[in-house]
């Protein structure tokens, strides 16, 4: 099963996958559509979802913390899996440094770096 990470924005959302072990961390896709959320979850057969938690480098909440807990709340209500969020601090930084010319959505791959740090931390 996999452990699927959001990187919530207010016009996108990015996201990663795992691999069925859970070692691996790969951009999966940025949507803008809260309702394409359900189908990836069945599709890919996610057990659990983590999402990044934006906090000030103080550590004090934000207000787009406050709009990852309203996000999260719609999530609960539509999908039934474990969610747990994680400090999102500075990915968006490092996904800057480390993005290709390729790669065109930032947001996917903050996502990838938030899910292998998580998945590191296991």
């Amino acid at each position: 099963m996999k452990i699927l990470a959001i990187d919530y924005g207010t016009k996108n959302i990015g996201l990663a996958l795992s691999d069925d072990e859970q070692k691996l961390g790969f951009a999966y896709k940025t949507i803008n559509n809260f309702l394409e959320l359900k189908n990836i979850c069945e599709k890919e057969k996610v057990e659990k979802i983590i999402i990044g938690l934006p906090i000030n480098l103080s550590g004090t909440k934000t207000k787009s913390t406050e709009m990852v807990f309203n996000f999260i709340k719609k999530l609960k209500k539509e999908l039934d899996l474990p969610i747990e969020t994680v400090d999102e601090r500075l990915s968006t930084v490092e996904a800057e440094k480390i993005k290709t010319k390729k790669q065109k959505n930032i947001d996917e791959l903050t996502a990838q770096i938030l899910l292998q740090s998580y998945l590191d931390k296991k």
